[in-house]
């Protein structure tokens, strides 16, 4: 399945919350044992990496052409419509496997950083996250007018 995630910088850029949705329901679905995790964990970061490129061309585009009103438009869409529930799928990825007992070889030091991760994690700083995002984008449009 994770072998249709979107790829090739048109594809991704015209993804939406709906194109990522099922891969992570898919995750949560997995039962997690010490034969299975590692497939488990090589899928869950590819469909992470996959949304960071995305993020990553976003801001590109927005820091290349501070007055490309498109390219600001995809980003805030980004911040309003996929990264709240990408930033939630994550974390309920990250309680699955920590809730799970499955402590891979040589995972020591990332479980020990999934575990601080889940720990400070709270979704009432979603919005706030994706507003600061947003007016972060905003300074350099105004910054990218002057010079």
């Amino acid at each position: 399945m994770f072998d249709t995630l979107p790829s090739g910088p048109e594809n991704l850029l015209a993804s939406n919350w709906a194109t990522f949705e099922p891969y992570y329901q898919d995750l949560q679905r997995r039962a997690l044992s010490p034969d299975s995790v590692p497939e488990w964990l090589g899928d869950w970061s590819r469909l992470a990496d996959c949304l960071q490129e995305l993020y990553a061309r976003l801001s590109v585009a927005v820091s290349a052409n501070t007055a490309d009103p498109q390219a600001e438009r995809r980003y805030n869409a980004f911040f309003d419509e996929i990264y709240p529930k990408f930033m939630e799928a994550e974390q309920a990825l990250k309680q699955k496997l920590l809730e799970s007992g499955v402590e891979p070889h040589g995972y020591v030091v990332p479980l020990r950083n999934l575990r601080a991760e889940a720990d400070l994690f709270r979704m009432e700083n979603l919005p706030l996250q994706a507003e600061e995002s947003k007016l972060r984008t905003e300074y350099d449009r105004i910054i990218g007018a002057q010079i």
